[in-house]
């Protein structure tokens, strides 16, 4: 497979092979890079880059708060969202949007003008905001595979018409029901899918000025052993949660039945007393009426009521029966409301740790800085100086003992500015081969 110089874009009317556009199947690649850096492993690097080109730095908001759930945003819900995070002091600087902004609901790429009536109008809203806007889409293909020109102008058009319109990211998202056709066997659709998305990022967008990021960036989501792992592991927590749910419900269910039977016996031992209460007042009735008919009723009542005086102890022991279960199924209810809360306080302890781990909100200007914040955004200046100067090295061909000033610096920093310790510290920028330091005791470069 050779491709052509445009790439995965729509081919030139006058381009040769244009069932294909412009792509040769029929030949393998003629190209073989062999590197000879002789054990230099940064000329090595160098060379390299020569080739492809250095890769682009993400920016801070990949690092930061995402907001994504599978909703039908329309343009006032999604500013509202935005806006209910600020006026709760919550940091946010991604918003997704999924896939409910299509016209078409899941797959196609023309906006539902019913929910946005003017996406770019919403775009540049949500980035006066400072938060950016991610779209999921769902590659339906059009064509036969991946180069047939229909499918290229389709998928060309769509992409990069949002791209104009201001989007930030696309979420390549080769779901379970649509993705794009390879064009050729044993080539990965993960991977074509991939490359189509990011030649739109590449080809639609000038390259910005240094220091400034401005491409589009493509978001991947495709099932592979790691992620079938973390799936399985939150599906376990998943499974065991709703366990204890379900033995909270069979516990509330026999509780509910046992209070039904301590109830029912509680009437008829009622009954049975009101019974009592009858046959012995008969009795009292009966000891005033002739002696012949007192003697024979009064002994069937005495045997009925030595039957019904026989059945009360089975009714008390029946009685305390249904107490005794009564409490142990309390005790159950207690100790699963209890392993209940454990569980939920585990996974809010273990949601807390990863956000704690994996986002470093900045702080807003009514609240300073702790020592261990300012301690890691010192340490985090030091690791983007040193980032800095060995990009600086390789594109000057600068040695080891060479020191940078600091002005030829600032191009590799966001906005082109020197970083600044938040301690109050001052930065040494040191040689090429010797970290940078900072003169706040403790701020130290980790080896």
């Amino acid at each position: 497979m050779i491709p052509p110089s445009w790439g995965l874009t729509p081919a030139p009317a006058d381009a040769k092979l244009p069932a294909t556009c412009g792509w040769d199947l029929q030949n393998d690649a003629p190209d073989v890079y062999v590197f000879l850096p002789g054990g230099d492993y940064r000329r090595l690097r160098k060379d390299f880059l020569k080739l492809t080109g250095p890769t682009e730095m993400p920016p801070l908001f990949l690092f930061g708060a995402f907001d994504s759930r599978w909703f039908d945003y329309s343009e006032a819900t999604a500013l509202k969202q935005i806006d209910d995070y600020r006026a709760r002091k919550i940091p946010l600087d991604v918003l997704v949007v999924d896939t409910g902004w299509r016209a078409g609901a899941s797959t196609g790429y023309l906006p539902n003008t019913n929910l946005f009536p003017d996406m770019a109008r919403f775009i540049r809203e949500a980035h006066e905001k400072n938060v950016r806007v991610l779209f999921n889409d769902h590659p339906q293909p059009t064509g036969v595979n991946g180069l047939d020109p229909a499918e290229m102008k389709f998928r060309y058009d769509g992409l990069s018409g949002l791209l104009n319109d201001g989007l930030d990211i696309w979420w390549y998202d080769r779901n379970w029901m649509v993705h794009l056709v390879p064009p050729m066997p044993n080539l990965n659709k993960e991977v074509w899918g991939i490359r189509h998305h990011c030649c739109r990022g590449v080809n639609v967008l000038a390259t910005p000025p240094r220091g400034a990021f401005r491409q589009a960036i493509i978001s991947c989501l495709t099932a592979g052993p790691g992620r079938a792992k973390t799936s399985l592991s939150m599906k376990l927590k998943n499974w065991v949660l709703w366990l204890c749910v379900a033995g909270l419900l069979v516990t509330e269910v026999f509780l509910f039945l046992a209070n039904r039977q301590k109830d029912a016996a509680l009437v008829q031992l009622r009954e049975s007393q009101q019974r009592v209460e009858q046959l012995q007042s008969d009795l009292d009735q009966l000891k005033n009426s002739s002696v012949a008919t007192l003697s024979t009723e009064n002994a069937r009542l005495r045997a009925e009521n030595q039957g019904l005086t026989q059945k009360f102890p089975r009714l008390q022991a029946e009685n305390n029966r249904l107490r005794e279960q009564n409490q142990k199924l309390t005790q159950q209810l207690e100790t699963a409301h209890s392993a209940v809360q454990q569980q939920q306080e585990q996974l809010q302890q273990m949601q807390a740790d990863n956000q704690q781990a994996n986002t470093a909100p900045e702080p807003s200007a009514e609240q300073p800085l702790s020592a261990v914040a300012q301690f890691n955004a010192c340490i985090n200046n030091l690791r983007q100086i040193d980032a800095a100067k060995q990009q600086w090295a390789l594109e000057n061909d600068k040695p080891a003992n060479a020191i940078p000033p600091a002005q030829d610096l600032l191009p590799y920093f966001r906005g082109g500015i020197f970083p600044v310790c938040p301690s109050g510290g001052g930065y040494t920028i040191n040689a090429v081969g010797v970290p940078p330091t900072c003169s706040i005791p403790g701020h130290v470069l980790p080896q």
